[in-house]
C-alpha cells in the first residue's frame, strides 16, 4: 500500500501543497492550515515515496484531527516505516548525506512532537495503538540510534474513557480564555461541542459552542484589496466532505463541522450542512444553525462585500436571501400550524379572562419560548379585556427577554409585532 523509497517528489501539485500547508505551522497563520487536506493528501503521498517532510505532515495532521480511525492509520504508517525505513535511509545516506540528515530530521522531529503531545494529554491515542507505536519507538531506537522516548499508557485502562474524555480538551483549557490565541480559542470551543454531539447529536449547546469556536475571535473586517482577500476558497474534498453527509449521527456531523471550523467565511459551506440536516429531517438543527448564520450576517455587513481568492464571494446573493428568510419547515406544516393557532385564537377570544388564564397556565412549560409566548398570551389577554397598562407592561418585559437571547431572531414575527404595537400604543 505505501511506498518502499524516497522518490523525488519536488514537482508534484500535492506535495507543493502541503509543503505550503506546513509553512504556516506555529506561525501567525497557523490556525488557517487545512488539516484534514494535509492528511488526505499525505496518505495518497506515502503511496509514492517515503519523503519524511511528507511523514511529518501526516503526523502532524493527525495530531490536529485527533480522532480514532486516524490513529488507526497512524499505525500503519508507523508499521510501514518501522519494517522498511532502516533499509531505505541506508541506501538514501550512502549516496546523499546531506539530504539524508534532512530525511532523519522530518523523521525524528515529528514523531518527538507525537510523543510529546500523548505525553501532555492533548491528544487521545487509544491504549492498543500506544502499546504498539511504544513497541515500534524501541526498534527504532536499536536500528537508527535514536533516542524516542515512551509513551504513556493509562495506568487503570478500565478508567480508559475517563482519561480519554479528560484528554479530549487541550491543555489550553487551563488557561483563561482571554489568554488562549486564536487556534487554542477555536481547539477549546470545538473539543466541547464535539464532546457533546458525540453523546448527543440533537444537542443545541455543541452547535452553539462549535459557532463560538468559528466566530468568536472575528471581531474587525477580514484585509482585502478591492473587496479579494487572501482567503482561499476550499478545496474540492472539503465540499464534497460536506455534500456527501447521508446519515446525520455524530462521525459524520463532527467530520463536517471540524471542516468548517477551518472555514467560517464559506457560507456555502453552512448551507450544504444545513441542506443535510433537513435531508435528515432535522429541521430545528437546521432552522438553529440557519439563525446562528443569520446573527452573523447581520453582525457584519463587509461578509457580503468580500470575495475568497479566487474571486468566489463569501456569500452571494442568493445566500444571503436564503439566510434572512426566516424559518425553514415544510409548507404543509406550516399551513396546519396557521390554522390550528388561528383556530385556537378565535375560541380562546370568545372566553372570559378568568378561563384564558386558566389555558395560558396549562399551556407553559420550563423553556425560555415557551415562557415568552405566555407572556405574550397574557399581554393579548389583558389587551382584550381592556387592560392596557397591564399589557404594556407585560409586553415591555417580552421585548426585553427577546433583546437578551437568540428568541429575537428565531421570534422575528412576535418581536415585530410587539414592537408595532407597542408604537401605536404611544
Amino acid at each position: 500500500m505505501f511506498a518502499d523509497k524516497i522518490q523525488d517528489m519536488q514537482d508534484d501539485e500535492q506535495y507543493v501543497e502541503i509543503l505550503h500547508e506546513l509553512s504556516k505551522y506555529k506561525t501567525l497563520s497557523h490556525s488557517e492550515i487545512d488539516w484534514t487536506k494535509v492528511y488526505t493528501d499525505s496518505l495518497d503521498l506515502l503511496t509514492k515515496s517515503l519523503d519524511t517532510r511528507i511523514f511529518r505532515g501526516f503526523i502532524l495532521s493527525a495530531m490536529s484531527i485527533n480522532t480514532s480511525d486516524v490513529f488507526k492509520k497512524l499505525n500503519e504508517v508507523l508499521s510501514h516505516y518501522e519494517s522498511v525505513w532502516y533499509k531505505v535511509y541506508s541506501s538514501y545516506s550512502e549516496n546523499s548525506s546531506k539530504k539524508a540528515k534532512i530525511q532523519y530530521k522530518f523523521f525524528t522531529d515529528p514523531i518527538n512532537e507525537l510523543i510529546e503531545s500523548n505525553n501532555s494529554y492533548k491528544i487521545n491515542i487509544p491504549v492498543e495503538i500506544i502499546e504498539n507505536i511504544n513497541d515500534i519507538l524501541i526498534k527504532f531506537n536499536e536500528k537508527l540510534n535514536t533516542n524516542f522516548r515512551s509513551m504513556n499508557i493509562p495506568v487503570n485502562r478500565d478508567n480508559s474513557k475517563k482519561i480519554e474524555s479528560k484528554n479530549s480538551i487541550p491543555n489550553s483549557a487551563v488557561k483563561s480564555i482571554d489568554s488562549m490565541d486564536n487556534r487554542e480559542y477555536r481547539e477549546y470551543f470545538f473539543s466541547l461541542a464535539r464532546n457533546l454531539l458525540e453523546k448527543n447529536i440533537l444537542n443545541f449547546t455543541a452547535y452553539s459552542l462549535f459557532w463560538e469556536g468559528v466566530w468568536g475571535r472575528v471581531v474587525s473586517e477580514v484585509p482585502h484589496k478591492n473587496n479579494i482577500t487572501e482567503l482561499r476558497y476550499p478545496e474540492n474534498n472539503t465540499i464534497n466532505l460536506i455534500q456527501s453527509i447521508t446519515e446525520y449521527n455524530s462521525e459524520s456531523i463532527i467530520r463536517a463541522i471540524s471542516n468548517l471550523l477551518l472555514n467560517p467565511f464559506w457560507f456555502e459551506g453552512y448551507k450544504l450542512f444545513i441542506d443535510g440536516a433537513i435531508n435528515a429531517n432535522q429541521l430545528l438543527i437546521a432552522n438553529y444553525v440557519k439563525m446562528l448564520t443569520r446573527i452573523q450576517l447581520n453582525k457584519f455587513g463587509w461578509i457580503s462585500k468580500l470575495c475568497f481568492s479566487n474571486n468566489e464571494a463569501f456569500c452571494s446573493k442568493e445566500l444571503y436571501d436564503f439566510f434572512c428568510d426566516i424559518k425553514i419547515q415544510h409548507e404543509d406544516t406550516s399551513i396546519e400550524t396557521n390554522k390550528t393557532q388561528k383556530h385556537l385564537k378565535d375560541n380562546i377570544d370568545k372566553k372570559s379572562l378568568k378561563a384564558r388564564l386558566n389555558i395560558i397556565n396549562n399551556e407553559v412549560d420550563d423553556s425560555i419560548k415557551s415562557r415568552i409566548n405566555c407572556l405574550i398570551n397574557l399581554a393579548e389577554a389583558m389587551d382584550a379585556n381592556g387592560l392596557v397598562n397591564n399589557a404594556h407592561i407585560i409586553y415591555i418585559e417580552v421585548l426585553h427577554l427577546m433583546e437578551n437571547t437568540l428568541l429575537k431572531d428565531y421570534l422575528i414575527e412576535e418581536y415585530t409585532n410587539i414592537k408595532k404595537h407597542q408604537y401605536i400604543s404611544k
